[in-house]
């Protein structure tokens, strides 16, 4: 019989917290609106609850109005039907395109949304910290950065 050593239960152990911590990391899927199914209305409902959770923190309010507008006009198109089917093909495709729309917003402000961690260090420290930004938020620094540099260069070169 065989008897695990303290060390090997340890390592079991960390492995499972590890494997446990990545399933929890995993992002949630970006709510899309899919005209296919049953209950457009129920979609409806979802995406208006997604747009104030964290999953869409990057979402301008320009970009939040543009998809409220375009589920009123759902809303307003499919009237009293519950499924696309029963429209009218110009209907239909008018829901198609308002559909498209809060996809794609939704789509790129849940990836913009996405929280990342890394560990860097900082200028005169050797000591690493943990630096957290979104996704949107460490491309838009990069920018600011890129840009700020680029008016140095020129401002440098004009001497």
């Amino acid at each position: 019989m065989m008897t695990a050593s303290p060390r090997g239960i340890a390592l079991v152990f960390a492995l499972l917290l590890a494997a446990g911590a990545h399933a929890e990391t995993r992002t949630k899927k970006a709510v899309q609106l899919d005209t296919t199914q049953p209950t457009v209305e129920a979609q409806v409902v979802q995406v208006e609850a997604a747009l104030s959770s964290e999953h869409y923190s990057e979402l301008t309010a320009e970009d939040k109005a543009k998809v409220r507008a375009a589920l009123n006009r759902i809303r307003v198109t499919m009237g009293d039907k519950r499924t696309v089917e029963e429209l009218a093909p110009i209907p239909r495709m008018e829901v198609g395109n308002d559909q498209a729309v809060v996809n794609t917003l939704l789509t790129q402000a849940h990836a913009d949304s996405r929280l990342v961690c890394r560990r860097e260090r900082t200028i005169g420290s050797n000591f690493p910290q943990q630096q957290c930004m979104t996704v949107g938020q460490r491309r838009r620094t990069m920018e600011t950065s890129q840009d700020g540099m680029l008016r140095h260069q020129r401002t440098s070169q004009q001497r």
